[in-house]
């Protein structure tokens, strides 16, 4: 009773999730609509299972119990299942290894949940979580990391991506620019985000993606990277933004 009280005093307007199957509460995930459903419901616990896995099938009313007392309660969170046998491929692209494995997708970026497979250590992390989110995501600029960049540029299909390094002089000038940039688009064109990347913390993620100067600034369109070379002004990024998107 206590967690429902929670989940009401929380609570903002629910997304619409008519578009998506469900069964006792939860949604019923796969290839063709997972992508669809990180980027319009802003606080997605997605369970990847395994049909015959005996930790799955003692979890699943649990889990069920969890995605009611939510809806009840009106609260944006949103919990929904994948076949992680049926969609192996899929599975293995989310880094999903074991069975089963919840993934909390804020804004498409994933969060591995790692603690009890209970009603109420579950309940009580994804209030705790979707409501320190809903303070740390009013910034319009993603903190990306070598963990949330694959998926976050999977499940968005337009995403601005600085990589930067904190002593850089250059970057220190663009950063309140590219805040600008990012408030522009949010009215402009919400289907953009802005993202960075801290290259002193993720060296290789940053190699992978062949950064030798800073800043350097990347479109990724359906995973798809495009360089920006043009002048670092507001006015300017807007614009090329706008024309690639």
């Amino acid at each position: 009773m206590k967690l429902v009280l929670l989940a009401l005093v929380l609570s903002i307007s629910s997304p619409s999730w008519g578009y998506f199957p469900s069964e006792n509460g939860v949604l019923l995930l796969d290839p063709s609509n997972f992508n669809a459903a990180a980027r319009q419901l802003p606080y997605l616990m997605v369970e990847f299972y395994a049909p015959w896995c005996h930790y799955c099938k003692t979890f699943a009313s649990k889990y069920e119990n969890v995605a009611q007392q939510l809806a009840t309660g009106g609260s944006p969170v949103a919990l929904a299942k994948l076949d992680a046998i049926q969609y192996a491929d899929f599975a293995a692209k989310h880094d999903v290894e074991e069975y089963p494995t919840l993934k909390f997708y804020r804004y498409g970026v994933p969060t591995v949940y790692e603690e009890e497979l209970e009603v109420d250590p579950l309940m009580l992390w994804l209030i705790r979580n979707s409501q320190q989110q809903r303070t740390e995501w009013q910034e319009p600029v993603l903190e990306l990391s070598s963990e949330s960049f694959q998926s976050t540029i999977q499940i968005n299909p337009f995403v601005l991506v600085e990589f930067y390094a904190p002593g850089c002089s250059h970057c220190q000038a663009f950063a309140p620019i590219y805040l600008k940039i990012a408030k522009e688009m949010a009215w402009k064109n919400p289907s953009v985000k802005l993202a960075k990347v801290d290259v002193s913390k993720e060296r290789q993620l940053a190699a992978v993606h062949g950064i030798r100067r800073f800043p350097t600034i990347k479109l990724y369109r359906y995973g798809v990277s495009l360089a920006y070379n043009g002048p670092r002004d507001e006015h300017s990024v807007v614009n090329w933004l706008l024309s690639n998107v």
